[in-house]
């Protein structure tokens, strides 16, 4: 055996060691890591007695190591099937009397092949590393049992490849049935077909083929998270590094020993607070997104919640609401003033639960996606007009003047959803009113050929605004510290709202004031199609 065949085994042997055992270390308990972790020993088990097989010269010993040989592939076989049947998840299930059954075969066919000669009848030393196998009558049998166990284990991962929606899972298998798939065939062809066909020297080359399979499993957990590893791939390096210092100081001279040494112990250090990190940082990663998950369906049950409440509300208030009006009209008889003052109050008390629902229903709609732009040609003018004129009385009852600027120019008509863009600016102008009490509410369009957009701008004279309650005025359910205190009944959605409606149009909406007490200036920026 050359020196590069012995590094390439000893590298094989140590990174399929450090592989399994990081992953059994991941979770001990788990029963995936630790199946993982003892097919990674058998085929570490094969590796070494190959190894010894060729290097030992003793007939008799070699014998012994080639029946093992042989029997502990049966070993590394059951483990493919058992670990199969559990990665990534139990979907397929065999009866515990048919996994009773193909055990005690395993074990039976395990002892017939390890102490007696039905499988390796004599191994026949031909020279140096060279060896040839004469097998016993069961040698036929031992191959189907390869070929039958290998190729079920491989079929029952690959099944459970199409019951996996998930696109990492997905990527996991594949990865991992490539690796395994791979080291198998070529195991097969190096050390049972060929040397059957009186070509020897191809076996003790077999093992090798294991580097594939670690190197491509390496790949999955460094690419896709194969065994949720990000730790392990820590872990991995750090592990292998470690071996390299170590040998390092093993090989060197007593006067580099102490520097040598040195640094292995600072790599330690440095490796243990590494892989600490990580750990935590994982951890971290893990909450969040549990946390994410639980977040995502409180908020559909909140939206689902909020749809079905505000719906059952709008009927009966639509109720209320007409009948009022014509109790106010006189189409049940006169009113004494009194009475009529009471039930105007409840008309506006109405009024704004109704806007309340609706503004809820608008919000359900948008969080669900379920919100539709319907274009048409608009007149901004027109649009705005019909505004105040719904706004009006509101205004006149808190002696506010309520106008629209006359543009500088003529103002295109705009591709917009009417009702949409209406409802925003309502939104804006409904808190203007409510939020001034003296003096009043200027609005006006104009238009920015350059940059070809269309601004309607909303100028009052009212509370005005801090920077803090500017930065949060577009979310939803965020109202100012001195709009709350000047008017406790609104839910802070309106705003929100007309935010998304302007987007939706690929338009900007913001605000701007001087301070408290010096009014607000709100703008609606939306581009010219």
């Amino acid at each position: 055996m050359s020196e590069l065949t012995l590094v390439f085994y000893i590298v094989s042997i140590t990174i399929n060691f450090l592989l399994g055992f990081f992953v059994f270390l991941r979770n001990v308990k788990e029963k995936i890591n630790s199946t993982f972790f003892l097919l990674v020993l058998s085929v570490i088990g094969w590796q070494i007695s190959l190894l010894f097989f060729y290097i030992i010269e003793s007939p008799a010993i070699i014998l012994w190591i080639g029946r093992f040989n042989f029997a502990i592939v049966l070993i590394m076989l059951f483990y493919l099937l058992k670990f199969s049947l559990i990665f990534p998840n139990e979907s397929i299930k065999i009866s515990k009397k048919l996994f009773s059954t193909i055990s005690l075969w395993l074990v039976l066919f395990f002892l017939l092949t390890l102490f007696t000669s039905l499988v390796d009848k004599m191994e026949i030393v031909t020279g140096l590393a060279q060896r040839e196998t004469v097998y016993g009558p069961l040698y036929i049998l031992y191959i189907f049992h390869y070929i039958i166990f290998a190729a079920i284990g491989i079929y029952l991962i690959s099944k459970k490849l199409k019951l996996i929606t998930d696109k990492l899972e997905k990527y996991q298998l594949i990865y991992f049935i490539g690796g395994i798939s791979t080291s198998l065939v070529l195991g097969f062809l190096s050390n049972i077909l060929l040397p059957l066909l009186g070509i020897q020297q191809t076996a003790y080359f077999g093992p090798l083929a294991t580097i594939i399979f670690s190197g491509i499993t390496t790949y999955a957990i460094l690419k896709h998270h194969l065994f949720d590893i990000k730790v392990l791939a820590t872990e991995f390096f750090v592990g292998i590094l470690g071996i390299i210092l170590l040998a390092e100081v093993i090989l060197s001279s007593s006067v580099l020993k102490i520097v040598s040494l040195s640094s292995f112990i600072l790599f330690l250090l440095f490796g243990y607070f590494l892989i600490k990190s990580v750990v935590n940082e994982v951890g971290y990663r893990k909450k969040l997104e549990s946390a994410y998950e639980e977040l995502k369906v409180l908020d559909h049950a909140k939206s689902e919640f909020v749809s079905i409440a505000s719906h059952q509300l709008r009927t009966p208030l639509t109720a209320i609401k007409g009948y009022i009006s014509m109790i106010l009209e006189g189409s049940y008889g006169s009113l004494q003033e009194k009475t009529k003052e009471s039930l105007t109050k409840v008309y506006q008390a109405n009024e704004r639960l109704i806007k309340l629902v609706n503004d809820l229903l608008d919000l359900s709609r948008l969080e669900s996606g379920k919100i539709e732009i319907q274009k048409k040609k608009t007149s901004l003018d027109v649009m705005i007009t019909n505004v105040i004129e719904m706004l009006k009385i509101q205004a006149q009852n808190k002696n506010l003047y309520l106008k629209m600027k006359k543009p500088r120019e003529l103002i295109p008509q705009l591709d917009i959803d009417e009702q949409k863009i209406s409802q925003a600016v309502l939104n804006i102008i409904d808190n203007a009113i409510r939020y001034t009490e003296n003096g009043g509410i200027v609005i006006e369009v104009s238009l920015e050929k350059e940059e070809k957009k269309i601004v309607i701008e909303i100028k009052d004279t009212g509370l005005g605004m801090d920077k803090k309650d500017i930065q949060d005025l577009f979310e939803s359910f965020s109202r100012g510290k001195v709009a709350t205190k000047h008017w406790t009944e609104g839910a802070g959605l309106g705003l929100y709202i007309a935010k998304k409606f302007v987007e939706m149009h690929n338009g900007k909406i913001w605000a701007e004031s001087d301070g408290i007490g010096k009014g607000s200036n709100f703008f609606i920026e939306l581009p010219i199609n």
